[in-house]
């Protein structure tokens, strides 16, 4: 195979939504609060659904959800 033909892989938006998922399924953040002044709780992800992993929806235990949309430019 000649350097020619090695070429570098491409990432697409999935596996960054995999990824994503990866690193923060079934951990826990600190929330600031509205005054941004520290940490005011503590709150678990309780699941990040990938069926549509470009834009996974992450779940907390207090039933809040976030729909993350990954853009490649």
């Amino acid at each position: 195979m000649s350097q020619a033909e090695i070429t570098t892989p491409r990432a697409l938006t999935s596996d960054i939504g995999l990824a994503i998922r990866d690193l923060v399924e079934f951990r826990n953040i600190h929330v600031m609060g509205e005054e941004k002044q520290g940490s005011v709780g503590v709150l678990g992800i309780s699941f990040v659904d990938v069926s549509d992993a470009d834009n996974p929806v992450v779940y907390l235990n207090n039933g809040q959800t976030f729909t993350i949309r990954i853009f490649s430019p």
